[in-house]
């Protein structure tokens, strides 16, 4: 298409328009400005426009000009005269139409007043009707001047209260019109039909108004044979149903579901029926008088074939045609059966216990089915049989059923099909030949069928019509009772219906349901396979001209047929594949899972080791129906994890499909149970069910976890938030780890579970998870865990320093070991002291407390806490002492230790411990002086003093080996040094000087001797000295998640993000404006380094998020806007 904008009067632009014009050979569209283009000269527009048979003419707006009215009235005598060849006319403008309405020439001074009431004055009945009345005397005058118009399209924005006006007036003045689409790149072929329906809507909205301006001719035949077809096979189509009641002296009975009944008729009766059908004589089968009775049949009329008529339907037409002209020129004598077979429930084979050998299989590419003979051929039916054949559908079936016509009478008889049904069509003969499949479909002439009768007189011809399931989804087919549902519905077809060798001939199938329906190809020829198996039945597998599929299936059924695999085999690999969360393609699977079978149990074993979470290797593995793999799958089942169902886990709903159907068979068999919190109610749920109220006899350990872990790292989050306030508030004070904040219904769910759930009585051993805070009842009355009469075991985190006591006092006299994280010690109002003086715990033997943040009231709590607990053997205590007016002046110290704590334990024998202690204008004290407290000790310890520049000052005294994850606040001066790996378990780190910088050879250094490093904390404000000797990517931190860089030089961005590999990065705390330099300069490796950060805070100064971040953090899922006053912006 040739688009002209001719809006220049110069006589160079002129010049350059008509020798572009004059240059083009056969001249077909053209894209007009039809302002410029009608001031042209008169030679120009004749010479240039004779041959032009599209235009398209853009008319300026009413509304905005009055440019129109001169134009206007000169289109259709323009059109006339220099454009004589043209076919389809393309009018278009911004605003409303006709094009005939134009806006008065009002003054300037009026603009904003008048063309405003013009508008509205043009939304009245009155003028509407008007318009109506021009735009029709226009179209007339248009359609009679143009004699070879054939396309007429408007577009414009309409008004709403003008579409319906102008659809009926183009209704009644162009009854016979359509909408049309005409092809730009291809000027000289017919316009298309708009809508592919098969019912006519016309095309009518706000902004588009289509009007063809003449009839569409579907030409099935020349004009001899057309001839032909009025003048002597039309007659004897019409005598075929004037006679319905002589060749037919009974309705044909309908073949209903649930029914095992045939129905068998002559040739003869087949045409007179079709002939009815022909003529849509048939009563309309969704009348409401017949929509009951028949609601589930086909509509065997022809009305649909006629509407709408698309080439495909044309091809039908003269296949269905042709028909009529074979069977009224010679009438076959012959017969024809259909016959339902409805399997019944009994019936239904055992996937899982049938031990039968695989059928004989053979492959062809080069065939269709139609053509193998002597066989049962599969159609590849829809539930509704025959499916679109009378409409615009062309596919294995509709294409069958064209060629074979007699088989549409199946419409008339056949209620829909159940899943346990299929139809059988018998004798049908085949009278046409085709080319070509779906859009490309075409009638190739006569076909003679010479196939041979039976002894009934019909063709032995044997076609099975079952229909697959359709999937909207793909994904939905990897359900087994979907692949049962396929299995029974392939066998029910399958499946001999008489005895004998005539009743055990072979099958031709191929891609059922892998069109239209969307089925895996390589699922549906094992199920095929297995459903001939069972019906031991020999199958021909015809994919024609699909060589990659035939190639993958002799390969897979050659490496079974040596190993004697039997149905129950296949169905176990199915079951198998059918849960896999990931699945490869079905044939490599079952090479793969068959070498599987093949190992040893030491193997197989070795292998189900590897496989993780563990849940989802039992949910592969249980309910299967293969004894062997159940029962090593059994002996995994002791422990069990489902803490891998973290947010937004792709394993999320197997996780959910092990709780519902493989946690209930081996509930007798776990011994240690990992849950999230969000799995109580339905785990819960569950356990009440199952009527054996000894069926967690056996469960001992329990553990419960909450918040948000990383799903593929399986690390928790631990930003939820960052509080400048505190950091800034309390020098050297940790605001690290966050927790999970457990309220409303959770802490409801929480109670009842420990109340009242079965699960809770026979443990031994309770864990409530790190980064979660437990909640205990304020009253003895409601106690926490009134159940658990055999618990000795708990490992928990309070909030509050008041839970840990009240717990104790409540259970503390069954405890043999306890396990308590607080997070914060801080004398609340309604906490009474004296209450520490009740705690008893005689068999209490080993004791884990971990405070993290500072202690404000350490002699008031915790020592006499500790001095309450007697009988401990084992103790560990890790705790940061924040010494205030009234504690200890001074470090505590090993003196501090043997007196307040030990000298109490008369039975402990071990004592481990990291205490870091914080001074404010500490005096200064010599590190040997520390030491020499811990003379008496009977083990290692060391011990570290700094004296910061801020005032502050910290003592850490730590036994060793380190027993510690965490370490907090550590300077320059600390000895960290990888003796004996000594600190190879801390996982969570925070730096703090402002005395000297760290180096690059101090990171260095962290990376060496901190190998399972997660989480890293920098608070140093100075420039670092060495920075020029420092190498890129010299360091990595291969398990570091998250990242804080707040109170920092921007060196250490330079450091860590820059010259730092960091592969597992999902959280990064950053001040706004280094994080818009790292995103202005762009760099490569913080590129990588940032690639999957998840959860992104960024500090001070404050600024408004834009889409710059997400460019930069792809992965980003939680931003945060943090401001000094501690307000949330952004979440």
């Amino acid at each position: 298409m040739i688009e002209l904008l001719i809006d220049d009067d110069r006589d160079e632009k002129r010049e350059e328009n008509r020798t572009m014009i004059h240059d083009l050979c056969g001249k077909l569209a053209l894209q007009i400005d039809p302002i410029g283009f009608f001031a042209a000269s008169n030679e120009f527009i004749l010479n240039s426009l004779s041959t032009v048979r599209y235009a398209e003419f853009c008319l300026p707006s009413c509304h905005n000009g009055y440019e129109t009215i001169h134009m206007d009235k000169r289109l259709v005598p323009f059109t006339s005269t220099y454009m004589p060849h043209l076919q389809t006319l393309r009018l278009w403008r911004p605003d409303d139409f006709p094009w005939t309405t134009v806006r008065p020439d009002y003054k300037r001074y009026y603009d904003d007043l008048l063309p405003l009431q013009w508008l509205n004055s043009l939304e009245v009945p009155e003028s509407i009707a008007q318009h109506v009345i021009v735009f029709e005397q226009d179209l007339c005058q248009l359609i009679d001047k143009l004699k070879d118009l054939t396309f007429l399209d408007i577009y414009g924005k309409t008004h709403y209260k003008k579409v319906e006006p102008y659809r009926l007036m183009v209704q009644a003045r162009f009854p016979d019109s359509r909408p049309w689409q005409f092809d730009e790149n291809r000027p000289d072929i017919k316009p298309i039909p708009i809508k592919d329906s098969s019912t006519y809507y016309d095309c009518w909205d706000e902004e588009h108004v289509r009007m063809p301006c003449s009839k569409h001719y579907a030409y099935v035949y020349s004009n001899d044979n057309r001839a032909r077809f009025m003048y002597d096979t039309l007659p004897k189509i019409c005598n075929l149903a004037l006679n319905l009641k002589l060749v037919c002296t009974q309705s044909p009975p309908l073949l209903k579901i649930g029914t095992n009944r045939s129905v068998t008729m002559s040739q003869e009766q087949a045409a007179a029926l079709l002939a009815c059908a022909f003529f849509c004589l048939f009563p309309y089968r969704t009348y409401p008088s017949a929509k009951k009775e028949y609601e589930h049949f086909q509509d065997p009329n022809f009305e649909t074939l006629y509407r709408d008529v698309r080439q495909n339907k044309l091809e039908k037409l003269k296949c269905i045609l042709h028909y009529f002209n074979r069977v009224t020129e010679h009438m076959p004598n012959g017969v024809i059966t259909f016959q339902r077979v409805s399997l019944p429930k009994h019936r239904f084979p055992s996937w899982h216990e049938l031990n039968t050998g695989l059928c004989d299989l053979n492959m062809t590419t080069g065939k269709k089915i139609e053509d193998i003979k002597n066989v049962l051929q599969v159609d590849f039916a829809n539930k509704y049989i025959g499916g679109g054949v009378l409409g615009g559908g062309c596919v294995q079936e509709e294409i069958r059923f064209t060629i074979c016509p007699e088989m549409l009478v199946s419409l008339l008889v056949c209620e829909v099909m159940d899943n346990n049904e299929c139809i059988f069509l018998i004798g049908c003969e085949r009278y046409s030949s085709y080319k070509g499949y779906a859009d490309s479909f075409e009638y190739a002439g006569d076909y003679q069928d010479n196939t041979p009768r039976d002894g009934w007189d019909r063709k032995w011809c044997h076609v099975i019509a079952m229909d697959a399931v359709y999937f909207r989804n793909p994904s939905d087919q990897y359900n087994m009772k979907v692949v049962e549902r396929e299995l029974l519905k392939a066998y029910t077809g399958f499946r001999p219906i008489g005895d004998g060798a005539d009743y055990k001939f072979g099958i031709a199938t191929g891609n059922w349901g892998c069109g239209a329906f969307n089925s895996d190809k390589q699922l549906k020829a094992i199920i095929q396979l297995m459903a001939a198996s069972v019906a031991r039945r020999p199958l021909i597998y015809a994919a024609y001209g699909d060589k990659n599929l035939i190639i993958s299936l002799s390969a897979v059924y050659e490496y079974l047929m040596p190993k004697n695999t039997t149905v129950s085999d296949l169905y176990f690999y199915l079951y198998r594949y059918c849960r896999l969360q990931t699945r490869p393609p079905l044939f490599d699977y079952i090479q793969n899972i068959v070498e599987l079978l093949d190992l040893p149990d030491e193997m197989i074993l070795s292998i189900m080791n590897k496989i993780k979470p563990r849940p989802i290797l039992l949910y592969s593995m249980i309910g299967i129906k293969n004894i062997r793999l159940e029962q090593l799958a059994l002996g995994q089942c002791h422990s069990i994890d489902l803490t891998s169902d973290y947010f937004e886990s792709p394993n999320e709903m197997l996780i959910q499909k092990f709780i519902s159907f493989t946690l209930p068979c081996i509930f007798n068999y776990i011994e240690s149970l990992t849950i999230n919190i969000l799995h109580i109610r339905n785990f819960d749920r569950i356990a009440k069910t199952i009527h054996d109220k000894n069926c967690l006899n056996n469960l001992k350990h329990l553990k419960i976890m909450a918040g948000r872990f990383h799903c593929d790292t399986q690390v928790p989050f631990r930003t939820n938030y960052y509080d400048v306030i505190e950091v800034r508030r309390y020098p050297l004070f940790s605001d690290i780890p966050q927790v999970f904040d457990i309220c409303g219904e959770l802490i409801d769910l929480l109670v009842s579970f420990y109340h009242h759930s079965p699960i809770m009585s026979s443990i031994i051993s309770f864990e409530f998870g790190p980064n979660c805070v437990a909640s205990i009842p304020p009253s003895d009355e409601l106690l926490s865990f009134p159940q658990s009469h055999n618990l000795t075991h708990i490992c928990i985190t309070f909030r509050q320093f008041d839970d840990c006591v009240r717990l104790l006092n409540q259970i503390g006299a069954q405890l043999h070991s306890f396990d308590v994280s607080i997070m914060r010690v801080r004398l609340s109002r309604g906490f009474d002291l004296s209450e520490i003086s009740l705690i008893c715990c005689p068999n209490l033997k080993e004791l884990k407390m971990r405070i993290y943040r500072n202690i404000f009231e350490y002699e008031q709590c915790i020592i006499p806490l500790l001095q309450r607990l007697s009988n401990v053997e084992h103790l560990t205590l890790l705790l940061a002492i924040d010494v205030n007016e009234d504690g200890p002046n001074h470090f505590i110290d090993g003196f501090d230790l043997q007196r307040d704590i030990v000298s109490y334990m008369p039975k402990l024998f071990q004592f481990d411990f990291h205490i870091r202690s914080i001074l404010k204008n500490a005096n200064h004290i010599e590190l040997d002086k520390i030491r020499q407290s811990f003379i008496q000790y009977k083990q290692s310890i060391d011990c570290t003093i700094d004296y910061f520049n801020n005032q502050y000052s910290q003592c850490q005294i730590y036994s060793l080996p380190y027993i510690g994850t965490r370490l907090d606040f550590i300077s320059n001066r600390f000895p960290l040094f990888n003796v004996e790996k000594r600190f190879s378990n801390v996982t969570m780190l925070i730096l703090f000087d402002d005395i000297k910088p760290f180096e690059h050879v101090f990171f260095q250094r962290v990376a060496r001797v901190l190998p399972r490093l997660k989480l890293l904390e920098v608070f140093n404000l100075l420039e670092q000295e060495e920075k020029n000797q420092a190498t890129n990517n010299s360091i990595e931190f291969r398990h570091l998640s998250t990242l804080i860089l707040h109170d920092i030089h921007a060196d250490y961005v330079q450091q860590l993000l820059y010259r730092t590999y960091l592969p597992c990065l999902i959280e990064l705390v950053i001040r706004n404006d280094f994080a818009l330099t790292i995103i202005n300069q762009n760099q490569q490796q913080v590129k990588n380094n940032c690639s999957k950060v998840q959860t992104l805070i960024t500090v001070e100064p404050w600024t408004y998020p834009n889409d710059t971040y997400q460019k930069f953090f792809p992965n980003l899922v939680v931003f945060h806007k943090r401001m000094l006053n501690n307000k949330l912006f952004v979440k």
